[in-house]
């Protein structure tokens, strides 16, 4: 298993779509960093901005990828944690998470790596385990990147107006964050997995990251309303890009543990099932 996973993070640091993705990641921190300035500049000229409308903000969940410019920044202290919370919930990473999933994933099918080890392996199964511990390694090199970049971008945008607050609340975002991204990346493998090709996970991760599946969920309440009776029924509770994008938002334990709760069913039951499509399908 050790062997296994070294070789997949071989694969990992020696594929050239790890490095692009790292520059784009970077560049994106940066890139957002920079809007947000430009929007909190012209928050500040307005009149009415601030503090004083600071409590009228809704949770949006309009299609597309956005990042969120809190109201009070405008007042000169925009705390980090707040920052980095409202760029992990934009969407924008989901699509490199995206990209760096099909194309890590699709690598191994398309480059004969499986067949070459297949038997060599007690079980194929074990595969699914190597390529979940590469993405982890591969998600905290780009979390780290990330909160990296955005504290050097957002130092030299807002000089001392950025705040580094909470340790514990910046390690809460990350940690939230970090699993619920992982969840979403470890579904892609799978749909990958299954398919053998890149083609859907990249389709359905595109549509996921942009929201896309709210219509979807809008649908399924309004059916169980009207079939059912359910007034409160709510199909979107426990998606993964619904709660990644209010996970900024949930300041109650209530809230926070049925997100990270759902996040780790998904990601276990991706895993689980991936590992018996690697099992059960013959090689070639």
């Amino acid at each position: 298993m050790l062997n296994l996973i070294k070789m997949e993070l071989y694969r990992l640091f020696h594929s050239t779509s790890t490095w692009i993705l790292f520059f784009f990641t970077i560049s994106a921190a940066v890139f957002t960093v920079v809007m947000t300035k430009i929007d909190v500049s012209g928050m500040a000229s307005r009149t009415g901005t601030g503090a004083e409308q600071a409590g009228e903000q809704e949770i949006d969940f309009a299609f597309g990828i956005y990042t969120e410019t809190k109201e009070e920044w405008a007042d000169g202290e925009v705390l980090f944690s707040e920052l980095l919370g409202s760029e992990l919930a934009s969407g924008m990473f989901l699509i490199l998470v995206t990209i760096f999933v099909s194309v890590f994933v699709h690598a191994e099918q398309k480059n004969g790596y499986l067949k070459n080890i297949a038997g060599q392996l007690p079980g194929r199964w074990l595969l699914a385990l190597s390529k979940l511990a590469a993405l982890l390694v591969w998600g905290v090199c780009m979390f780290s990147l990330l909160s990296v970049a955005m504290a050097v971008a957002g130092r030299v945008c807002f000089g001392r107006a950025l705040i580094l607050d909470s340790v514990g609340k910046l390690f809460a975002v990350l940690g939230g964050q970090f699993l619920l991204h992982m969840a979403f990346a470890v579904l892609l493998m799978f749909l990958c997995t299954l398919s053998g090709s890149a083609a859907l996970s990249i389709t359905v991760g595109l549509l996921i990251s942009c929201k896309v599946t709210a219509l979807l969920y809008s649908l399924t309440d309004r059916m169980m309303k009207s079939v059912f009776g359910r007034e409160t029924f709510d199909s979107g509770r426990y998606a993964i890009e619904m709660n990644i994008a209010k996970y900024m938002y949930a300041t109650e334990r209530e809230e926070i543990v049925p997100m990270l709760l759902s996040a780790g069913v998904i990601l276990t039951a991706a895993v689980c099932l991936t590992a018996v499509v690697l099992q059960k399908r013959d090689v070639k």
